[in-house]
């Protein structure tokens, strides 16, 4: 060791000199800005005499002094020079990025202050202070409306507080863990709302916790019984007062207002009048905070609203507004309020609530006054409130944060469907109902195309695609240790990183987040055939809250080539439990007369529902496009019954039905793909190995029928791999997978190659070239459906990759009767039949070969046909005709040329 004790001394001396030279440049007699000329210069000498400990240290001094001296900027510059710098351990390296995250928070830049807080828990030195800078990134992704990462950062920082018995720390976390949970609004996170605050409650009986900390517990415990999913007036009302004894007794006149706001909120539906008397107490004690005076406005123009002084309730909501954003909003126009959104809306969704009420206050008096001008007014104000969730959105690449505004968004639409329905803004009632379907399919798919646009380094590609993959096998796991989750926040840091380094190739000409606009009805109207019309639906899931619930309503546009038709339904409470016992019969067979008099009886209610006596003369003998909605996706439309006196009376007998996600997303997602010879991929397992599942015999038929009609490959058995899948993907032009499946797979769904399985999220980010994907499997079409976004099937995972159409399951397949239907369907394209007649046609035949209970829905109604239903050999045809013609004028020419040799001669 004693060999050691120079350098030691070495290095020492050095620091000592070096402070002894900052000391002094600090005591000179003259002002700041001639004492930072000569510390920059000091810095600046050492740095050419490769001293660079002493530029560390000098460095964070530095940094220390400008910042004491509120120059924040300056000492963000110099502790940048002392982190680049940087001789020391790990923990003082940590320390640096943390004081570093703390800088740019001052000065509101939230990007590098996050950046910031990521480099501390990337080092991960001190287990309190990588727990610390977990809580800020909770909170900055929280104002974000990043709520779901939020929530990641306050797990991790939970665990490390508990470890290291940081108890006042912990309960902090609880606090503001539960608050986030709050906006995630599922039944899973209320569990954990309340189990996080009532933690917080017994720790701060055992331990001396400050009493605001205890405040905090109290009014968080108050603001989980005023929720109205979690509303109860007796236990908001105990905990409400005990805050309010809190407050008082800490003398704070902010949190006695912020209380009294709450009370107010508490009986805004059961007592409005005590809910306004609470909200005046609340604007008595609180003159300086304009954010909880706007709260207070708020929520007495919600207790207005119910007790029908909607002008009054008006007035209160435009104070609110104008005191959150110093803005009227009555008098300006959509660009100027465009542009205040965007300076407002991530402070906090009371922005959002607030102009949602007031669209919805508009909506109320414009019934009870028939006032047109409401009317208007309220729609006005459904499209700033959507503006708004577009902005969230825009801001997020969390896809399950995405998910909770596609669930506000739902809400939204179907009571703004309602003043669009009493309007006769049609287009505007389409713009929500696109919007409401599939907008994440769009832009993910939109993404797909902009890379493939530019000419990524193979390095990138290659890179991109590991980060993804590793990625979603830590989002596959039932349960992450606190290590797998610090790993799982740095991939994806890693690979947004990559992202915005990506858009920097070509920023012209990429925009990974482009604007969704969807196709207008005009648009639509162009591309449509005589015989074609289109029927979207808009399923309300609307939970009875707020101002104007809007629970038992379905909307339906219809549009054809020459007209356009907007409909409200009236949907019987248990409409969704009738789809869903329909659902149910189509599972088996019929047995009896019976099974066929309850399926006809049930159906024939639904096709009554569902095909309102308005649009039947306009629908008759056309090609249906579908665009359903929630779990309207789980029914095939085909199988209804159109008449209760005759059995068997299915609508697919009347018309030729094909489904869309969206129109905007299938339309986006039109390519010129060209078949190469109509080349195919098959593949059939048959056994499976290790994965437990039974073998598919049958499969085999299936899948060699396909060489009548087209040339490719067949994999068969132990060919069939999920490597030689992947292998042929992105080169053909047909996929027919017959195989097992399950997308109800509650952790992650799959289909079933010979040797392993491939899930949905591997699925998603796996590109492929097909025009047509055939899934002959089971609930291929099934899956978790989110909420104003649609299904999360195996089919839609296709489509992520760039898939033109899929054919899909509803349900598990019968081996034989989908064996007939294929045959038949490969023969009727190969023919020169489109996708969709062709499968219509296939059915129509098994129906007319088949009788009693082998004519049972369950055995032809479960493929359904989704995406682009044209021909296969549309540009084959192109190809040929073409081919012919060049050929024939060769011909001609070759002829003449001979018979003019033949006179010469």
């Amino acid at each position: 060791m004693k060999r050691f004790y120079p350098l030691f001394f070495l290095i020492s001396s050095i620091i000592v000199a070096q402070e002894k030279i900052y000391t002094h440049i600090q005591s000179l007699p003259i002002n700041d800005s001639i004492k930072s000329l000569k510390i920059d210069s000091l810095l600046a000498q050492n740095i050419n005499q490769q001293k660079f400990l002493a530029v560390d240290i000098v460095g964070n001094k530095y940094a220390n002094w400008h910042y004491k001296n509120e120059r924040v900027s300056s000492s963000i510059e110099a502790l940048l020079l002392s982190i680049e710098y940087h001789q020391g351990d790990a923990k003082y390296l940590q320390r640096k990025y943390y004081k570093l995250g703390q800088f740019y928070a001052q000065l509101k830049n939230k990007a590098e202050s996050i950046k910031a807080y990521k480099e501390v828990v990337k080092i991960d030195a001190d287990p309190v202070r990588t727990a610390r800078a977990c809580t800020l990134l909770g909170y900055s992704y929280f104002e974000n409306g990043d709520y779901h990462k939020s929530q990641q950062y306050y797990e991790i920082a939970e665990k490390k507080f508990r470890k290291e018995k940081q108890l006042d720390r912990l309960v902090n976390n609880h606090i503001n863990s539960s608050n986030t949970y709050s906006r995630i609004n599922t039944k899973t996170a209320q569990k954990k709302i309340i189990k996080n605050l009532l933690e917080a409650d017994s720790i701060s009986k055992v331990t001396p916790i400050p009493l605001n900390i205890i405040l905090k517990i109290k009014k968080s415990l108050l603001s989980y019984y005023v929720d109205y999913e979690t509303r109860n007036t007796e236990l908001g009302e105990k905990y409400g007062l005990e805050t309010l004894q809190i407050a008082k007794q800490l003398q704070d006149s902010l949190e006695i207002s912020g209380t009294y706001n709450l009370l107010g909120t508490l009986y805004d539906h059961s007592a409005p009048k005590k809910g306004i008397s609470y909200n005046e107490k609340a604007l008595l004690f609180n003159t300086q905070s304009k954010y909880i005076r706007s709260i207070s406005y708020a929520s007495i123009g919600l207790c207005n609203s119910k007790l029908k002084n909607y002008e009054k309730s008006i007035s209160n909501f435009h104070i609110a507004l104008e005191l959150i954003t110093e803005f009227d909003f009555k008098t300006h126009n959509t660009k100027v309020i465009e542009k205040v959104l965007n300076q407002y809306f991530d402070k906090d969704n009371n922005l959002w609530v607030i102009i949602n009420n007031l669209a919805e206050v508009h909506l109320l008096k414009y019934e009870r006054d028939q006032d047109i001008y409401s009317l208007e007014k309220s729609i006005r104000f459904f499209r700033i409130a959507d503006k708004i969730i577009d902005l969230y959105n825009q801001n997020t690449d969390e896809t399950n944060t995405k998910l909770i505004w596609r669930r506000k968004a739902t809400e939204l639409y179907g009571r703004a469907l309602k003043a669009t329905f009493l309007s006769k803004r049609i287009d505007i009632a389409h713009l929500f109902m696109e919007k409401n379907k599939a907008l994440l399919l769009y832009e993910e798919n939109n993404k797909r195309q902009q890379l493939q646009n530019i000419k990524l380094n193979q390095n990138v590609v290659d890179r991109k695609s590991t980060l993804q993959k590793k990625i979603l096998i830590l989002e596959k796991s039932k349960s992450l240790s606190e290590d797998k989750k610090i790993s799982l926040l740095k991939y994806k840091q890693t690979l947004k990183k990559l992202l915005d380094s990506i858009q920097t190739i070509s920023p012209d000409n990429l925009s990974l987040k482009k604007t969704y606009t969807p196709k207008s009805i005009p648009e639509i109207q162009a591309s449509l055939d005589t015989n074609e019309v289109i029927l979207e639906y808009h399923i309300n899931i609307d939970e009875g809250y707020g101002i104007y619930p809007n629970t038992d309503k379905t909307y339906l546009i219809c549009i054809s080539k020459e007209k356009e038709y907007l409909l409200e339904i009236n949907t019987p409470k248990n409409f969704k439990r009738s789809i869903q016992q329909l659902c149910q019969k189509q599972l088996k067979p019929f047995r009896n007369d019976q099974d066929i008099l309850e399926y006809t009886t049930e159906s024939f209610k639904i096709y009554k529902t569902l095909f309102p006596v308005e649009i039947r003369e306009i629908i008759r003998d056309k090609e249906l496009t579908i665009i359903p909605d929630n779990y309207l996706s789980t029914i095939p439309f085909e199988s209804l019954v159109v008449s209760e006196k005759k059995s068997n009376d299915y609508l697919i007998n009347y018309h030729q039905i094909s489904y869309k996600y969206s129109y905007t997303f299938h339309d986006q997602n039109k390519n010129n793909l060209e078949l190469s010879d109509q080349n195919y991929a098959a593949f059939a397992p048959v056994y499976f190995n290790d994965l437990v599942l039974p073998e598919l015999e049958e499969s085999k038929a299936e899948v060699t029928s396909l060489h009548q009609y087209f040339n490719g490959q067949i994999f068969l058995e132990e060919k069939a791999t999920k490597q030689s899948f992947l292998d042929i993907l992105e080169k053909t032009s047909i996929i027919h997978l017959a195989t097992h499946a399950d997308a109800n797979d509650s952790i992650a769904p799959w289909i079933a190659f010979s040797d392993q399985k491939m899930f949905l999220n591997e699925l998603s980010i796996s590109p492929n070239s097909a025009s047509l994907v055939v899934l002959s499997a089971c609930n291929t079409t099934n899956g978790k459906i989110e909420t104003g976004e649609g299904v999360m099937s195996l089919a839609r995972g296709f489509f992520y990759g760039g898939a033109q159409t899929t054919i899909s399951s509803l349900w598990n397949v019968d081996d034989k009767s989908s064996q007939f239907i294929f045959k038949d369907f490969y023969s009727n394209l190969n023919q020169g039949a489109s996708k969709s007649k062709a499968l219509h046609m296939a059915k129509i035949n098994y129906l007319k070969n088949h009788v009693g209970s082998e004519a049972s829905p369950y055995y032809w109604a479960s493929l359904v046909l989704i995406g682009d239903t044209s021909s296969l050999q549309k540009s084959n045809w192109i190809t040929v005709l073409s081919t012919m013609c060049i050929s024939g004028i060769l011909i001609v020419l070759i002829l003449y040329i001979k018979k003019k040799s033949i006179i010469n001669w």
